[in-house]
């Protein structure tokens, strides 16, 4: 850790939003000594979701390769589950799924700002892939 106080983006999904969890994540950042500097919450249009991903061919193509790459690590069969094992069309299904999901109902866009806020904030929420995630984290 470089102690350097940093800034970091923390965005609070619709389901967590949903079930009533705003409030816990909110202390669980307060707990590792971060600082809230600004919150909003509202329902993001399906353009400001689109603008949140770079969604070009290269960026689709990785991501098919990382949900390859997820399901190989659980031990999953991706051709099984998905229908198919082209990553292209793995990140195009994903690519819709993200904009699908992000406008389900309203979301928490928070800054939060402390020494080594980036990496703390990162351990805190654990993998992006719930599957892989260790348990404790957001």
């Amino acid at each position: 850790m470089n102690n350097l106080v940093e800034k970091t983006l923390i965005i609070i999904k619709p389901d967590a939003v949903k079930r009533g969890l705003v409030g816990t994540i909110i202390d669980s950042f307060e707990k590792v000594g971060l600082k809230l500097m600004t919150a909003k919450m509202f329902k993001p249009s399906k353009d400001v979701i689109k603008n949140h991903y770079p969604g070009t061919p290269e960026w689709i193509k990785e991501m098919g390769e990382k949900t390859l790459s997820s399901f190989k690590q659980s031990g999953a069969n991706v051709k099984e589950k998905m229908g198919t094992d082209d990553p292209t069309k793995l990140g195009a299904f994903v690519y819709e799924r993200l904009i699908k999901y992000w406008s389900e109902g309203p979301i928490v866009v928070m800054v939060w700002q402390g020494p080594d806020a980036i990496q703390i904030a990162r351990k805190l929420r654990g993998h992006t892939i719930p599957l892989l995630a260790q348990t404790g984290t957001l």
